[in-house]
């Protein structure tokens, strides 16, 4: 029996006999990230939120809270108010989520876990164990070893190397969120891309007329 510790802070025990013992098993326990903070977390607090924060701004005092809205009693007023107010608010709760949730990140494992393949029986055990192996490798999936994450990686996951760890689902790594985009954020990424040209284009509209 053995245990190591894996780079993301988890503890991997693995317990077999011998090789050819169709008995192996593999236990992991997985640490589960309440927050995260991707490579690229300066790009986020330095550029994007102050970028977002300062149209929100200057639309805010110039277009929506101002006398002639706050004063009307045209629904239109309310509308308006309400609308741009709710969407920047969600902007800013997507973008947030996006930033500091784990996006999918995986445990090293440096065996294969219980669902791969067993290792081949010697020739005595072949027939006994033959239909165990075959109903393992059919449930399996195409788990491979990746050399850079030094793990064994299920087929949707990839070793991010600026983010360095494995991701499960892993899209691409965005700057301006500052991490990467995997299974657990990918949505509420696509949240905010949609709201952030939505709030551009009526932070654009709404100066437009004011001026």
């Amino acid at each position: 029996t053995s245990t190591n510790a894996n780079a993301n802070g988890n503890t991997i025990e693995a317990a077999s006999t011998s090789p050819s013992s169709p008995s192996r098993r593999f236990t992991t326990t997985e640490t589960r990230y309440t927050m995260v903070l991707g490579p690229y977390w300066s790009t986020l607090f330095c550029f994007t939120l102050p970028l977002i924060t300062t149209l929100s701004t200057i639309t805010a005092t110039n277009a929506i809270f101002i006398p002639a809205n706050l004063k009307s009693s045209e629904p239109s007023g309310c509308w308006i108010i309400a609308t741009w107010t709710t969407s920047t608010l969600l902007l800013y709760l997507s973008l947030l989520y996006t930033s500091l949730v784990d996006p999918g990140i995986l445990p090293r494992y440096k065996e294969r876990p219980r669902s791969l393949p067993l290792p081949l029986p010697s020739n005595s055990e072949s027939n006994s164990t033959s239909m165990s192996n075959s109903n393992s490798i059919s449930n399996s999936g195409n788990w491979r070893w990746n050399d850079q994450a030094q793990s064994y990686i299920p087929p949707d996951a990839v070793y991010e190397p600026d983010c360095k760890v494995v991701i499960e689902g892993y899209h691409h790594t965005c700057v301006y969120t500052g991490t990467a985009i995997g299974k657990n954020n990918i949505w509420s990424f696509w949240v905010f891309v949609v709201l952030g040209f939505a709030c551009l284009f009526m932070d654009v509209v709404l100066l437009s007329i004011m001026m």
